[in-house]
């Protein structure tokens, strides 16, 4: 038979302020890692719909050089480009030299005002008519 007299091994753990501080602790470094992630996928995003608007200027200026007409107030059109839809503001202007037009190809959001709002894209160029 047992003695109730024997000392019982003492169980240690953490107390309740322990593991509170550990929670808070892990919480913030959670926060912090969390919104430099949506930072990063916000970057991405925006870089990614700088890469296809400037591809689709490009594209659109291939159109110009193959005869696009010459207007010198800008014409904006919808386009849908790259599972989205984008809007294009072509303006041309006659330079010093007979024959040599420079074009602007500004790209814009959907949503985006063309006379007030920035572009995401813009290629300029000289073309030969």
């Amino acid at each position: 038979m047992r003695s109730n007299n024997t000392p019982r091994p003492q169980v240690r753990g953490f107390t309740l302020l322990e593991v509170l501080i550990a929670l808070a602790i892990f919480i913030s470094a959670a926060v912090v890692i969390d919104s430099a992630i949506q930072g990063r996928l916000k970057q991405h995003q925006q870089n990614q719909d700088r890469i296809l608007a400037t591809w689709l200027a490009e594209n659109y200026l291939l159109g110009v050089s193959s005869g696009i007409e010459l207007a010198e107030k800008p014409k904006v059109e919808k386009i849908n480009y790259g599972n989205d839809t984008w809007q294009v503001s072509v303006q041309s202007f006659a330079t010093e030299r007979e024959g040599l037009w420079r074009f602007e190809v500004m790209v814009f959001d959907e949503q985006a005002d063309v006379k007030n709002d920035g572009a995401i894209a813009g290629i300029t160029r000289l073309v030969v008519r």
